[in-house]
């Protein structure tokens, strides 16, 4: 993977499943996805709802 240690890769993409299943939280809500998505990681509702670009309809 070309960026795995560049130092701001995790400005964009975190991997953080574990601490999702350890602490359960009811939702944990994220952005940077070009579309939006619903899914769940055990007990917790992932949300992602991107405003998209201005340029977008």
């Amino acid at each position: 993977m070309k960026y795995l240690d560049d130092p701001i890769s995790a400005g964009y993409v975190s991997d953080m499943e574990a601490f999702i299943l350890k602490h359960q939280p009811s939702y944990w809500i994220h952005g940077h996805l070009h579309t939006p998505v619903n899914y769940k990681i055990g007990n917790t509702e992932i949300i992602c709802n991107p405003p998209g670009y201005i340029d977008e309809p």
